[in-house]
């Protein structure tokens, strides 16, 4: 229509004087036919763009990326508050109104221009598996489809592959490399490494769940520094603080601590044999809120209570009694339980440490509920490969012998692992 730069400049000029003329004539009419200026003011905002070559936009995309995107934050924020009360994100999909707020093709179809654009970008994500969902950031969606938006989208498409493809099954056969090249990070660009609602920290809560379901926290708690890394340059603003707890969880240090460790074997004939260790300095793990001390230890003179105790019966080892406590009066930190695997020699001393836990909020529920609870629920599945003996002081009566034959057992396994040595025969 405006083939060359003197037609376009000339229909400028025209253009231009008819808002002129309209605004002279809004100042003058009377009042009563003002109504019909500012219609035929606002009409002309739906001009043709000259240059661009662009249609007229009966409805803007913008305002309806805006619907279609508060749809989605809608069910995602409804779901994430389904969470307090699961201990783990469930197996099954998320519930259908996230999926139908993601993929509400059809209704894009309808409104065409950029909708349909929009609509073609969301049936390739259907598509793509967890493995490539990061993909996603390379796709062309519409500019006016803010990064935010885009957000809100990996957040949902991400709910609905990952039990969909059985990830927290298939997770446990990841290599650690196939576990890095899955948990990518890079859609946390979207929104400038920034959590403002709850309901963004979706995506890495799911992605540390998966995290600790493949996890032996006790043997190879390193493979998490990966993890942490990838958050450390994220800031938390949101009202529960997730991503600050997560943070918290995934702290790893090792430290070198002197416990009191106190062994009894029973003795039927003789009185019991007792070993005494002040001063035991080993090194102590702190590792997702635990502490726990993985035995054998570094030197000879760490494992020294093991092997005479071992050492304090030719026949089965009756264990009666151990408990380890801090050398420090002003820490309570005591025995918690023992894990161990009869196919392993190395064990683990998990301790207890009993630190004031964070106050009830308004409402009733601690801000750490959600993490705490599911943490313990990871944990506690970890430890169904190893046979647990606890150490509750409330124990009663029933718990106690029980205690106490399970204690016999693990006497048997350390005489029966590389820790006994056999005491030299006297020369005759």
């Amino acid at each position: 229509m405006f083939g060359n730069k003197e037609k376009r400049d000339y229909a400028l000029l025209i253009f231009m004087a008819l808002v002129v003329i309209i605004f002279m004539a809004y100042l003058f009419l009377p009042s009563g036919d003002k109504k019909n200026v500012a219609d035929a003011i606002a009409a002309t905002q739906n001009l043709p763009d000259i240059n661009s070559g662009e249609p007229p936009h009966t409805e803007r995309a913008d305002d309806f990326f805006i619907a279609y995107n508060a749809r989605i934050e809608g069910a995602l924020a409804a779901f994430f508050q389904h969470l307090d009360n699961l201990e783990s994100l469930p197996e099954s999909p998320a519930p259908d109104d996230i999926e139908s707020s993601l993929y509400d093709t059809q209704l894009l179809d309808k409104k065409g221009g950029d909708c349909g654009k929009l609509s073609e970008v969301l049936e390739k994500i259907k598509r793509l598996s967890v493995y490539n969902l990061k993909e996603l950031l390379l796709l062309d969606f519409p500019k006016s489809f803010s990064k935010r938006f885009r957000y809100n989208v990996y957040t949902a498409a991400l709910l609905q592959k990952v039990p969909a493809e059985h990830l927290s099954i298939r997770v446990n056969a990841l290599s650690n490399q196939e576990m890095r090249d899955l948990l990518d990070f890079s859609f946390l660009d979207l929104i400038g490494n920034e959590l403002e609602k709850d309901f963004q920290a979706l995506p890495i809560l799911l992605y540390f769940e998966l995290l600790l379901k493949r996890l032996n926290i006790y043997t190879d708690p390193g493979q998490a520094a990966f993890f942490r890394e990838n958050i450390e340059k994220v800031r938390d603003l949101s009202p529960r603080k997730l991503l600050l707890q997560i943070k918290e969880y995934l702290n790893y240090s090792e430290e070198r601590t002197l416990f009191r460790l106190e062994w009894i074997e029973n003795d039927d004939l003789d009185p019991d044999d007792v070993g005494v260790y002040q001063k035991l300095n080993v090194s102590c793990v702190h590792f997702l809120k635990q502490k726990y001390i993985v035995f054998p230890a570094q030197t000879e003179a760490e494992n020294l209570w093991i092997s005479e105790l071992c050492n304090a019966d030719s026949g089965d080892i009756e264990l009666e009694g151990l408990s380890i406590s801090s050398e420090d009066p002003g820490k309570s930190i005591r025995l918690d339980r023992i894990l161990y695997t009869p196919d392993t020699s190395r064990f683990i001393c998990v301790l207890t440490d009993d630190t004031p836990r964070p106050e009830p909020d308004i409402n009733g529920t601690s801000q750490e509920d959600l993490l705490s609870r599911r943490v313990s629920s990871l944990v506690r599945n970890v430890e169904q490969h190893y046979k647990v003996i606890h150490f509750d002081p409330q124990t009663d009566e029933e718990g106690v012998e029980q205690r106490r034959r399970q204690l016999i057992d693990f006497g048997n396994y350390l005489k029966t692992t590389s820790f006994y040595t056999p005491a030299p025969t006297p020369m005759p």
